[in-house]
Formats: structure tokens, C-alpha cells, sequence
């Protein structure tokens, strides 16, 4: 740490973690010293931006001792590696969601990360994000009673499938947020019951993944989860080209039910829509991380500051390793009852 920052190096360099190298850039609390990414050219790329340090391989950068903290951001099933390094070469590791895509990596990555004495946060950003951070501070101000139902959406288009090329499902890729904030919500109450069923279509046909996804979650004190997802929207939904700073998100709705109140939160089409002759209508999102005077603001933004904040002064991170480990356990019984085509208990 130098000037009171924390120097941060990112650890794959593809469109999110581009978005991480940026807001860690901007930030008053880290400074961005390091890019890595297996691809040179693209990771010298990101990292001239911010006149900071390209490399290929991890071990290197990690011989650094400027570095205090890292983002992972490689591909879902690849997150276990680079987490072990870091957190043997005692760097605090933001990394990004799901925590892993087998019960055996994310174990390997929690006990890598208690074994090295290191900070550990992961990546689910809708906690940060407006909507989703009231809906819980009023279900812990009691004014909706004991949660009863929860009803989440999230619904994106064929060209988010396509960034994936079939590498991870629709549950690990899009649900893995909802398992989250569900859990969240109902205080990681236990959870008794999942059952997945879906619909294929042409994001089936071209990348082997349903196009369109539900999950119900049932917890032992009756609490009902309804998860309504997928990526099949036609590519016109988020193709629109303009104004530059925008960017479109998903479809998303949530509505949370107590005993003594309800609450609900519609993010389609969020508070912009605008409508032109180039693209038709548009809804830029303003929550997740929206362009605010040429930096990256929103929810992304204030988790990564979260984080810094919980390292420089020593504090648990909003989002642990374990919790979001228990969220793969229910991601991972939700694909097993998708593909068996039964309930599966606990």
C-alpha cells in the first residue's frame, strides 16, 4: 500500500474485467498496477489504458510486492487456480461470481483463503445495487413481517448466451443471483426443496443450454422462492447502439411478500427509456454500472470500493466465501433436478 491506497492487480481482462481495471482506476481507495490475461495483446491493451503492467502468467505478477489485492475474473470453471495462488502469495481476492462451478473447487478456494489469513469477497453486485439494498433494509426494519414468497426475474438476450458460448448454464450464469439475494432475504434460512423445469429454443439448439429456466425454492419454515430466468430475448432487446455511455442490462423484477407488507422492484425499463429512428426504444441501465462523468459508477462500483474499504480497515466483506458457497449448493441442486426432472430435497 502506498499513499494510503491499495495497489490491485486484475486477473483476467475480458469485458468484466476490463470493467473492473476501470473502476479499480478511478477509485480513491486502490490503484490499478497490474493486468493479467493469457491473451499478451489484449491484456497490454487494458493495462496501457491505465498506465499500468501487463502479464501473461500469475506466479509473475505475483512476485510483486506492491500488489495488496486481486480481482479474479477468469471464466466460471477456472476461478480455483489463480484464488489458490493469490491467496498463498497473501493477497486479499475479490472474485467474481459464481464462486466456483464444483462444491470441490469453491471448498479448495474458502480453505485456500483461511489457510493464507486473507480477505475473500464475491462478486454479486445486485446486494449494492438500488432496489435490491432496500427491499432488505426493509425486511430487517420488520416492516414486511416474516417473508413468506419471493418472486425474482431476470430475463437477457440471445447475445449474452452467445458471450458464453455454452460454457456455463443459465443457473450459474443468471440464477446464481436471484440463489443469492433469495438467501440473502430470508436470512440463509435452510432450504428443503428445489425444483428447476425450462424450455428450449434456439439458444438450446446453437449452444446446448435451455433458453428459458424456473426454479422453486422451498425453505424449512414454508418460505417460497419462484426464480424466473434465461438469456432468450430476441438480440434487438440490448443491440441498440447509442448514445455511447449507455449500456442495456436485463429484464428484472422482484417482489418480496411478509406477513405484514410487500414490496416490489421493477428494473424494466428502469427510470431512462428513450426511443429513436437509428435503434427504436432503449433502456440504459442506471443500476449495475451505468457511466456517470466518464467513470463507472453504480453497483459495481461500490462493491469493489466495499471491499477495499473492508481490507483497509479490517472488516468482514458484505458477501463472504461461504455464503456464496451455500448459493452453488442450491445452483447445483437446481441443475441436478433440471436434469432428472424431479424435486431434489436435502
Amino acid at each position: 500500500m502506498r499513499n494510503g491506497k491499495l495497489g490491485v492487480a486484475v486477473i483476467g481482462a475480458g469485458f468484466f474485467g476490463q470493467t473492473h481495471a476501470k473502476t479499480y482506476a478511478s477509485l480513491s481507495n486502490t490503484e490499478l498496477l497490474a493486468v493479467v490475461d493469457v491473451d499478451e495483446g489484449r491484456a497490454r491493451e487494458t493495462a496501457d489504458l491505465y498506465s499500468a503492467t501487463a502479464y501473461t502468467d500469475v506466479a509473475e505478477m505475483l512476485l510483486r510486492d506492491d500488489i495488496d489485492m486481486v480481482s479474479v475474473v477468469t471464466p466460471e470453471p477456472l476461478h480455483r487456480d489463480p484464488v489458490v495462488q493469490c491467496a498463498a502469495a497473501g493477497k486479499h481476492i475479490f472474485l467474481e461470481k459464481p464462486i466456483a462451478t464444483t462444491l470441490e473447487d469453491a471448498e479448495a478456494i474458502c480453505a485456500a483463503a483461511k489457510a493464507a489469513n486473507v480477505k475473500i469477497a464475491v462478486g454479486f453486485e445486485s446486494r449494492y445495487g438500488l432496489g435490491f439494498s432496500q427491499i432488505k433494509e426493509a425486511i430487517d426494519g420488520g416492516t414486511l413481517g416474516k417473508v413468506t414468497y419471493i418472486y425474482q426475474k431476470r430475463r437477457s438476450d440471445r447475445g449474452f448466451a452467445d458471450m458464453k458460448h455454452g460454457r456455463v448454464s443459465p443457473i450459474m450464469e443468471i440464477a446464481i443471483h436471484d440463489i443469492d439475494l433469495f438467501l440473502w432475504y430470508t436470512g440463509f434460512e435452510e432450504v428443503t426443496e428445489v425444483y428447476c423445469t425450462g424450455a428450449t429454443g434456439v439458444v438450446q439448439e446453437q449452444w446446448g443450454q435451455p433458453d428459458w429456466q424456473v426454479i422453486n425454492i422451498k425453505t424449512a419454515s414454508g418460505a417460497l422462492g419462484v426464480l424466473d430466468f434465461g438469456w432468450g430475448l430476441p438480440y434487438k432487446w440490448a443491440k441498440w447502439q447509442g448514445p455511447e455511455g449507455w449500456h442495456p442490462y436485463a429484464d428484472i423484477r422482484t417482489e418480496v411478500l411478509g406477513s405484514t407488507g410487500a414490496v416490489y422492484s421493477d428494473m424494466h425499463p428502469m427510470m431512462v427509456r428513450a426511443c429513436d429512428e437509428a435503434d427504436g426504444w432503449k433502456f440504459p441501465d442506471l443500476v449495475y454500472w451505468p457511466n456517470v462523468a466518464g467513470k463507472i459508477g453504480g453497483a459495481i462500483r461500490a462493491e469493489l470500493e466495499s471491499f477495499a474499504d473492508c481490507v483497509l480497515e479490517d472488516r468482514e466483506p458484505l458477501v463472504t466465501a461461504e455464503q456464496a458457497m451455500a448459493g452453488l449448493r442450491i445452483a447445483l441442486m437446481a441443475e441436478r433436478s433440471y436434469k432428472e426432472g424431479v424435486p431434489i430435497r436435502n
